[in-house]
Protein backbone atom coordinates (compact mmCIF):
# COMPACT_ATOMS: atom_id res chain seq x y z
CA UNK A 1 0.00 0.00 0.00
CA UNK A 2 1.32 3.72 -0.91
CA UNK A 3 2.33 5.88 1.81
CA UNK A 4 -0.27 8.76 0.79
CA UNK A 5 -3.10 5.31 0.30
CA UNK A 6 -2.08 4.57 4.03
CA UNK A 7 -2.70 7.80 5.14
CA UNK A 8 -6.13 8.09 3.78
CA UNK A 9 -7.11 4.50 4.94
CA UNK A 10 -5.77 5.72 8.25
CA UNK A 11 -8.45 8.88 7.94
CA UNK A 12 -11.16 6.77 7.24
CA UNK A 13 -11.09 4.48 9.69
CA UNK A 14 -10.05 7.29 12.35
CA UNK A 15 -13.61 9.32 11.12
CA UNK A 16 -15.84 5.96 10.89
CA UNK A 17 -14.44 5.19 14.49
CA UNK A 18 -15.30 9.43 15.36
CA UNK A 19 -18.50 8.70 13.75
CA UNK A 20 -19.76 4.92 15.66
CA UNK A 21 -18.20 6.94 19.26
CA UNK A 22 -20.80 9.76 18.63
CA UNK A 23 -23.84 7.27 17.39
CA UNK A 24 -22.80 4.99 20.61
CA UNK A 25 -23.24 8.29 23.13
CA UNK A 26 -26.55 9.37 21.47
CA UNK A 27 -28.20 6.08 21.69
CA UNK A 28 -26.55 5.42 25.27
CA UNK A 29 -28.46 8.49 26.61
CA UNK A 30 -31.53 6.98 28.83
CA UNK A 31 -35.15 8.21 28.41
CA UNK A 32 -34.81 9.71 32.10
CA UNK A 33 -31.46 11.85 30.24
CA UNK A 34 -33.74 12.72 27.28
CA UNK A 35 -36.52 14.32 29.32
CA UNK A 36 -33.67 16.28 30.69
CA UNK A 37 -32.29 17.67 27.29
CA UNK A 38 -35.69 18.58 26.19
CA UNK A 39 -36.19 20.84 28.95
CA UNK A 40 -33.03 22.57 28.14
CA UNK A 41 -34.08 22.66 24.87
CA UNK A 42 -37.06 24.50 25.79
CA UNK A 43 -35.17 26.70 27.47
CA UNK A 44 -32.45 27.47 24.91
CA UNK A 45 -35.64 28.46 22.53
CA UNK A 46 -36.45 30.76 25.02
CA UNK A 47 -33.40 32.21 25.61
CA UNK A 48 -32.56 32.74 21.94
CA UNK A 49 -35.90 33.77 20.56
CA UNK A 50 -36.68 36.06 23.64
CA UNK A 51 -40.21 35.11 23.21
CA UNK A 52 -42.70 32.56 25.18
CA UNK A 53 -45.02 30.91 22.63
CA UNK A 54 -48.02 28.76 23.72
CA UNK A 55 -47.25 25.38 25.77
CA UNK A 56 -43.65 26.09 26.40
CA UNK A 57 -44.70 25.92 30.19
CA UNK A 58 -46.73 22.92 29.42
CA UNK A 59 -43.90 21.41 27.80
CA UNK A 60 -41.35 21.75 30.84
CA UNK A 61 -44.48 20.28 33.18
CA UNK A 62 -44.68 17.23 30.62
CA UNK A 63 -41.33 16.37 30.19
CA UNK A 64 -40.20 17.18 34.25
CA UNK A 65 -43.43 14.67 34.56
CA UNK A 66 -41.91 12.24 32.20
CA UNK A 67 -38.60 12.21 34.01
CA UNK A 68 -39.66 11.31 37.29
CA UNK A 69 -42.04 8.62 35.53
CA UNK A 70 -38.87 7.03 34.36
CA UNK A 71 -36.86 6.89 37.02
CA UNK A 72 -40.08 4.66 38.77
CA UNK A 73 -40.10 2.33 35.80
CA UNK A 74 -36.78 2.12 35.23
CA UNK A 75 -36.78 1.60 39.40
CA UNK A 76 -39.23 -1.68 38.70
CA UNK A 77 -37.10 -3.46 36.19
CA UNK A 78 -33.70 -2.81 38.64
CA UNK A 79 -34.24 -3.40 42.06
CA UNK A 80 -33.17 -6.64 42.56
CA UNK A 81 -30.10 -6.30 41.00
CA UNK A 82 -27.76 -4.19 43.26
CA UNK A 83 -25.38 -3.11 40.49
CA UNK A 84 -27.70 -1.71 38.03
CA UNK A 85 -29.79 0.02 40.72
CA UNK A 86 -26.22 1.55 41.72
CA UNK A 87 -25.98 2.88 38.23
CA UNK A 88 -29.22 4.68 37.98
CA UNK A 89 -29.29 5.81 41.55
CA UNK A 90 -25.68 7.94 40.08
CA UNK A 91 -27.32 8.59 37.11
CA UNK A 92 -30.39 10.34 39.65
CA UNK A 93 -27.53 12.16 41.30
CA UNK A 94 -26.28 13.35 37.74
CA UNK A 95 -29.76 14.93 36.98
CA UNK A 96 -29.56 16.62 40.27
CA UNK A 97 -27.10 18.52 39.09
CA UNK A 98 -28.45 19.14 35.68
CA UNK A 99 -32.27 20.28 37.28
CA UNK A 100 -29.72 22.39 39.55
CA UNK A 101 -28.48 24.17 36.46
CA UNK A 102 -31.45 24.63 34.82
CA UNK A 103 -33.46 25.99 37.64
CA UNK A 104 -30.42 28.67 37.15
CA UNK A 105 -31.66 29.56 33.81
CA UNK A 106 -35.85 29.54 34.71
CA UNK A 107 -35.27 32.25 37.64
CA UNK A 108 -33.11 34.21 34.76
CA UNK A 109 -36.00 33.66 32.25
CA UNK A 110 -38.28 34.77 34.92
CA UNK A 111 -37.07 38.05 35.77
CA UNK A 112 -36.51 38.76 31.80
CA UNK A 113 -40.11 38.07 32.08
CA UNK A 114 -40.92 40.71 34.46
CA UNK A 115 -38.95 43.27 33.06
CA UNK A 116 -40.26 42.48 29.32
CA UNK A 117 -36.54 41.24 28.34
CA UNK A 118 -38.40 38.36 27.53
CA UNK A 119 -41.93 38.61 26.73
CA UNK A 120 -45.04 36.28 26.40
CA UNK A 121 -46.24 36.10 22.59
CA UNK A 122 -49.39 37.51 21.68
CA UNK A 123 -50.78 33.72 21.02
CA UNK A 124 -49.64 33.38 24.76
CA UNK A 125 -51.16 36.15 25.91
CA UNK A 126 -54.60 35.30 24.59
CA UNK A 127 -54.78 31.85 25.89
CA UNK A 128 -54.83 33.69 29.64
CA UNK A 129 -57.80 34.98 30.66
CA UNK A 130 -58.66 38.55 32.30
CA UNK A 131 -57.88 37.13 36.02
CA UNK A 132 -54.52 35.44 34.90
CA UNK A 133 -53.93 38.96 32.63
CA UNK A 134 -54.56 41.34 35.81
CA UNK A 135 -52.15 38.83 37.69
CA UNK A 136 -49.12 38.80 35.54
CA UNK A 137 -49.69 42.72 35.20
CA UNK A 138 -48.64 43.09 38.82
CA UNK A 139 -46.06 40.50 38.56
CA UNK A 140 -44.58 43.43 36.00
CA UNK A 141 -42.27 45.68 36.63
CA UNK A 142 -42.90 49.17 35.74
CA UNK A 143 -40.60 48.75 32.15
CA UNK A 144 -42.42 45.65 31.46
CA UNK A 145 -45.59 47.01 32.12
CA UNK A 146 -44.94 50.12 29.81
CA UNK A 147 -43.69 47.76 26.89
CA UNK A 148 -46.79 45.66 27.38
CA UNK A 149 -48.85 48.60 27.40
CA UNK A 150 -47.53 50.17 24.27
CA UNK A 151 -47.00 46.76 22.22
CA UNK A 152 -50.47 44.94 22.93
CA UNK A 153 -52.73 48.01 24.06
CA UNK A 154 -55.64 45.85 22.98
CA UNK A 155 -54.79 43.56 26.37
CA UNK A 156 -52.91 45.80 28.48
CA UNK A 157 -54.70 48.90 29.27
CA UNK A 158 -52.82 51.55 30.79
CA UNK A 159 -54.96 50.84 34.50
CA UNK A 160 -52.21 49.12 36.79
CA UNK A 161 -51.65 51.52 40.02
CA UNK A 162 -48.76 52.08 41.56
CA UNK A 163 -49.79 51.08 44.80
CA UNK A 164 -51.33 47.98 43.29
CA UNK A 165 -48.16 46.58 41.51
CA UNK A 166 -46.20 47.28 44.79
CA UNK A 167 -48.64 45.16 47.26
CA UNK A 168 -47.79 42.57 43.95
CA UNK A 169 -43.80 42.52 44.09
CA UNK A 170 -43.64 41.68 47.73
CA UNK A 171 -45.43 38.71 47.10
CA UNK A 172 -44.48 37.01 43.27
CA UNK A 173 -42.27 34.71 44.53
CA UNK A 174 -44.76 33.44 47.80
CA UNK A 175 -44.90 29.85 46.04
CA UNK A 176 -41.11 29.30 44.76
CA UNK A 177 -40.37 26.80 47.33
CA UNK A 178 -43.36 25.86 48.80
CA UNK A 179 -43.33 22.18 47.13
CA UNK A 180 -39.57 22.04 47.93
CA UNK A 181 -40.46 22.17 51.43
CA UNK A 182 -43.44 19.58 51.39
CA UNK A 183 -40.71 17.30 49.87
CA UNK A 184 -38.21 17.87 52.34
CA UNK A 185 -40.51 17.54 55.00
CA UNK A 186 -41.67 14.48 53.69
CA UNK A 187 -38.05 12.97 53.34
CA UNK A 188 -37.29 14.35 57.05
CA UNK A 189 -40.59 12.03 58.25
CA UNK A 190 -39.81 9.15 56.54
CA UNK A 191 -35.90 8.86 57.51
CA UNK A 192 -35.64 7.65 60.83
CA UNK A 193 -32.13 6.72 62.83
CA UNK A 194 -32.61 2.85 62.50
CA UNK A 195 -33.04 3.58 58.62
CA UNK A 196 -30.07 3.28 56.72
CA UNK A 197 -31.67 6.24 54.43
CA UNK A 198 -34.67 6.53 52.48
CA UNK A 199 -36.92 3.75 51.17
CA UNK A 200 -37.10 4.21 47.34
CA UNK A 201 -40.55 3.59 47.00
CA UNK A 202 -41.31 6.84 48.93
CA UNK A 203 -39.85 9.27 46.76
CA UNK A 204 -42.43 9.63 44.06
CA UNK A 205 -45.47 9.60 46.36
CA UNK A 206 -43.06 12.48 48.31
CA UNK A 207 -42.16 14.20 44.86
CA UNK A 208 -46.29 13.96 43.57
CA UNK A 209 -47.21 15.56 46.91
CA UNK A 210 -44.39 18.35 46.12
CA UNK A 211 -45.88 19.28 42.77
CA UNK A 212 -49.52 19.34 44.49
CA UNK A 213 -48.24 22.21 46.79
CA UNK A 214 -46.74 24.02 44.09
CA UNK A 215 -48.85 26.05 40.96
CA UNK A 216 -50.47 23.80 39.04
CA UNK A 217 -48.76 23.90 35.98
CA UNK A 218 -45.49 25.79 35.07
CA UNK A 219 -46.53 29.00 34.23
CA UNK A 220 -44.28 32.24 33.07
CA UNK A 221 -46.29 35.11 34.13
CA UNK A 222 -46.50 34.00 37.68
CA UNK A 223 -43.46 34.06 39.39
CA UNK A 224 -42.18 31.00 41.23
CA UNK A 225 -44.38 28.38 38.96
CA UNK A 226 -41.83 26.97 37.12
CA UNK A 227 -39.22 27.33 39.92
CA UNK A 228 -41.45 25.11 42.70
CA UNK A 229 -41.97 22.45 39.99
CA UNK A 230 -38.41 22.23 39.18
CA UNK A 231 -37.15 21.96 42.48
CA UNK A 232 -39.59 19.66 43.26
CA UNK A 233 -37.82 17.46 40.26
CA UNK A 234 -34.33 18.20 41.72
CA UNK A 235 -35.33 17.21 45.37
CA UNK A 236 -36.85 13.81 43.99
CA UNK A 237 -33.56 13.08 42.24
CA UNK A 238 -31.67 13.56 45.53
CA UNK A 239 -34.36 11.60 47.17
CA UNK A 240 -33.16 8.92 44.75
CA UNK A 241 -30.05 9.04 45.07
CA UNK A 242 -29.87 7.85 48.12
CA UNK A 243 -32.15 5.76 48.48
CA UNK A 244 -32.50 1.82 49.54
CA UNK A 245 -34.63 -1.05 48.10
CA UNK A 246 -36.02 -3.66 50.52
Amino acid sequence: MKRADYKLFLSIVLIIGVFFLFVSNVSAESPRGKNITEIEKVLQKIEKSKVIEPDDDAMIDKYLNEHSQNMEKELGAVKSDKNKLQKLQKEAKGHDAKLKSIQKRIDAIEKKVMNGDIKLSKGTLQKMDKSEIDEFKKSLTPKGLKMYEKEYPDIFKPDASKKEQKKSDASTDENAFCGLNILNSIVDSISTPAEAGILCSKCYPAYKECMAGCCSQCKWYRPGCCTCRNNCSAAYSVCFSICYVI
